[in-house]
């Protein structure tokens, strides 16, 4: 997605849940929102459930985990959350 930040893109799966849930992840990780506005999206189209809340959950824990073994003075901490940016 970011080799055509000029363009739309379109990302898409049978369902449309599962790519809410990668979308509502790209939003946080990548683009930096905040869990309130990237749930606008994903809320409007589905609740996920207990599997995908985990998944969800355990892909926001690694990255936080991740950040933790980076050294402290790189320039890629988000500054709304406080979080290492590793991508």
């Amino acid at each position: 997605m970011e080799e055509r930040v000029e363009q739309p893109v379109f990302v898409h799966c049978a369902a449309n849940l599962r790519v809410s849930a990668f979308i509502y992840l790209y939003r946080q990780i990548k683009q930096n929102w905040s869990e309130e506005e990237a749930k606008v999206d994903l809320e409007k189209i589905w609740t996920p459930n207990k599997i995908w809340t985990q998944f969800i959950e355990e892909v926001i824990k690694k990255m936080m985990l991740s950040a933790m073994v980076v050294p402290w003075h790189t320039k890629n901490v988000s500054q709304e959350t406080g979080f290492l940016l590793l991508f």
